[in-house]
């Protein structure tokens, strides 16, 4: 049997029905489809101990985590930001990004993390796992810049230098070396814009993703309770009534001349009869009849 991989939305999923369901260990295990040891072992690298009896008897300070710091109430932006912050750090998802990035770019990780969730408070685990995405790809994009900087500064550098010993001479090795320099900087600067182009890519499919899954999740919370609003409103008003009461009479004599006709035998030249059609209610009319006839 192939074992399941566990990824950082299993991880976060066992914190909360841990933390927030109360599931035990062997239920988380049987919803993800993983063995109770690895349920165990994961509950417990997120700090959360529990007794021989399952009640937990230990857990990190972050309770809630995200979902915790995003519904809180806060005097001051600064204050929620302070708690997302640290919400964060105190997370799962933090511990990879750490052995991800430099320092300095753990923080900016930090700070688009923090301004994505306070524009999306109800961002799912899987909208997550999305916006992770996103914001490593624009790290990359960040970084692919900062390199493209360093090629533009070595090339108007190079380019000056062949200026000064036009025109060039490929039989010299100064000036064969610089043509080579140059050309070499010029397909570095090609490859580098292609990497972005795929990169940009990447996160507008992402980004899509994100967009389509939210407009979904908004859909189908809007079904039922805004569809039955409008169809309350509509029947309020005395036109609107009154047009489908007419039209539902007209449907109703429609249907029931229609049947009517379907019931009326078709006799031919030859003697025959078309089928005709009958409800339960007409054949037993139609044996009744037929009763009586032979009485008489």
């Amino acid at each position: 049997m192939k074992r399941k991989l566990v990824n950082s939305t299993m991880r976060e999923t066992i914190r909360k029905c841990t933390l927030e369901r109360n599931m035990s260990d062997s239920e988380i295990a049987k919803q993800l489809g993983i063995s109770v040891p690895t349920v165990r072992k994961i509950r417990k690298e997120l700090g959360i101990e529990k007794n021989q009896s399952g009640k937990i008897v230990n857990k990190p300070d972050f309770v809630n985590g995200m979902d915790e710091a995003k519904n809180a109430d806060y005097d001051s932006d600064a204050e929620k930001r302070k708690a997302l912050y640290d919400a964060f750090r105190g997370s799962f998802r933090y511990q990879q990004v750490v052995t991800k990035y430099e320092p300095v770019d753990v923080e900016i990780f930090i700070n688009r993390w923090i301004e994505y969730q306070l524009s999306l408070p109800d961002m799912t685990v899987a909208e997550e796992d999305m916006l992770e995405s996103m914001i490593d790809l624009k790290l990359r994009m960040d970084e692919n810049q900062k390199s493209l900087k360093v090629l533009r500064d070595q090339q108007r550098k190079i380019t000056a230098d062949i200026r000064k010993e036009e025109p060039l001479d490929m039989a010299n090795d100064t000036h064969r070396a610089l043509y080579e320099m140059s050309k070499g900087v010029e397909d570095t600067i090609a490859t580098v814009n292609k990497e972005y182009r795929e990169l940009l890519s990447n996160l507008n499919v992402i980004q899509k993703s994100l967009n389509m899954s939210r407009e979904q999740r908004e859909e189908q919370q809007k079904v039922g309770g805004d569809t039955f609003l409008k169809v309350v409103k509509m029947l309020n008003d005395r036109d609107t009534r009154a047009s489908i009461g007419d039209r539902n009479e007209l449907l109703k004599l429609a249907t029931v001349n229609k049947i009517d006709k379907m019931k009326r035998p078709i006799v031919y030249d030859d003697g025959s009869v078309d089928p005709i059609l009958m409800s339960g209610k007409d054949a037993k009319k139609e044996d009744n009849s037929k009763g009586s006839e032979t009485t008489q």
